[in-house]
């Protein structure tokens, strides 16, 4: 990574750190000088720093993502004559993918677009108000690291570079060794641009059906009857007939979905008559149990006095018997179709999240096939635009190239002295003005 000594110093000269908070003292390393020589660093410091910051007060470089930071605080201590450095909160920070950076005692802190004296007076106060000191202490942020950039598209060495001020289109290019020429392909005759030139119908075609594909598991994850047609196939011809095969796998699933929909609905309402109906014989049954043992309490009694015969007992008793393990039976029956009513509901509830999370994975695995197309057809193309260059009469009149840059998401055109900054991706692109018979590819 490309070094910079661009650093700020904030803060004044603190107050007896020791004495505004004696447990400060574990997190720092003291360096004994004599007072004089103190005084006399302290103030070449403050005299020299101005000038250094000066240079870029005009237009001060902001952190990005990836840069790495170096932070010094230092606390100047009168009372004993000495600097005392802070090396637990001292040392090198580099700033997330969130733009912040984590600092001791004070957490994460937003750091991506600010200005390192920002970032330097912020850290000196929070860090004065942490340990309740009376002045805060001097902290220095110096950039020792920025950020990379990224070359990629048709250049001979695409890939990660480093950053350094004043970097621009140009520069980066000559970093990935200028732009892709003629001399970089493999195809040198009109055999091969056929070749190539069938191939790219091949993958475009495949690419058209995915896209459709594409559209079709939208309109399926968003419950929707009919499916947009896409914007890359809005514009080509017969677009219609590869639309209308994907609207009929859509109405066919939707039916198939809504089919079993119904069937577990159905199977569910079936599940629960049954229990009505056996909770209505469990009931009658209660009835004729109760009915039964006040028989046979009163036969019993008979019995006891020599008025009724003991067969008479052993039948009530049996019948009894049988009452309860009917309704013993019926218990089970509910529990067991309770039970059945249960797992059909939640197989219609899970229907359509199963449904979902299949449609999300097909979703995923065709933005896959999507992506590697689009990449074969790249490399169709770039070969097309070699065998093109080599095959034609002046051809290195047929080839420009164009500058992108991508920057925090947004896509922007550029010159090739367009300045860069740390993070960039420099996208180059080969134009190709191809002959009228190519022209449809």
């Amino acid at each position: 990574m490309q070094t910079s000594k661009r650093s700020v110093q904030s803060g004044a000269s603190a107050a007896d750190f020791g004495n505004s908070r004696s447990g400060a003292s574990g997190i720092v390393k003291t360096r004994r000088r004599c007072a004089y020589s103190s005084f006399v660093l302290a103030s070449a410091l403050a005299m020299s720093w101005p000038f250094a910051v000066s240079a870029h007060a005009a237009e001060p470089y902001l952190l990005g993502i990836s840069d790495r930071i170096a932070i010094k605080v230092v606390e100047w201590r009168p009372g004993e004559g000495d600097f005392r450095e802070w090396s637990a909160v001292g040392g090198e920070y580099a700033i997330g993918p969130t733009g912040t950076v984590s600092v001791p005692f004070l957490g994460e802190q937003a750091a991506a677009g600010r200005s390192t004296a920002d970032l330097a007076a912020e850290f000196s106060t929070d860090l004065s108000q942490y340990f309740g000191l009376a002045n805060p202490p001097n902290v220095t942020i110096e950039i020792v690291a920025f950020g990379p950039i990224y070359v990629l598209g048709d250049v001979e060495a695409p890939g990660e570079y480093a950053y350094s001020p004043g970097l621009n289109v140009i520069k980066a290019l000559s970093l990935a060794g200028g732009e892709r020429t003629s001399e970089s392909g493999a195809m040198n005759s009109e055999r091969e641009l056929i070749s190539a030139r069938g191939s790219f119908g091949v993958l475009r075609g495949q690419l058209e059906r995915l896209i459709a594909t594409r559209a079709r598991l939208d309109a399926e994850l968003a419950g929707q009857e009919q499916i947009a047609v896409p914007q890359e196939l809005a514009s080509l011809e017969g677009f219609s007939g590869i639309m209308s095969v994907e609207q009929a796998v859509l109405d066919a699933n939707s039916s198939r979905s809504d089919g079993q929909e119904l069937s577990l609905s159905e199977f569910s309402e079936l599940l629960k008559r049954e229990l009505a109906t056996l909770q209505q014989k469990q009931t009658t049954v209660e009835g004729q149990l109760e009915n039964a043992k006040q028989d046979l309490a009163g036969v019993q009694s008979l019995a006891n006095n020599g008025l009724a015969a003991n067969t008479r007992v052993s039948s009530t008793e049996q019948m009894v018997a049988d009452l309860e393990t009917r309704l013993l039976d019926i218990g089970v029956a509910i529990l067991r179709t309770q039970k059945d009513i249960n797992d059909t509901d939640r197989s219609l509830l899970a229907l359509g999240g199963n449904r979902t999370a299949d449609l999300t994975t097909e979703r995923q695995q065709v933005d896959a096939q999507i992506a590697d197309l689009r990449t074969q057809i790249a490399t169709q193309q770039s070969l097309m635009a070699d065998a093109l260059l080599q095959g034609a009469s002046g051809g290195s009149d047929l080839v420009d190239h164009q500058y992108i840059i991508i920057r925090d998401g947004a896509e922007l055109q550029a010159t090739d002295v367009t300045a860069l900054q740390p993070g960039d991706v420099v996208k180059v692109v080969l134009l190709i003005t191809q002959p009228e018979d190519a022209s449809s590819l």
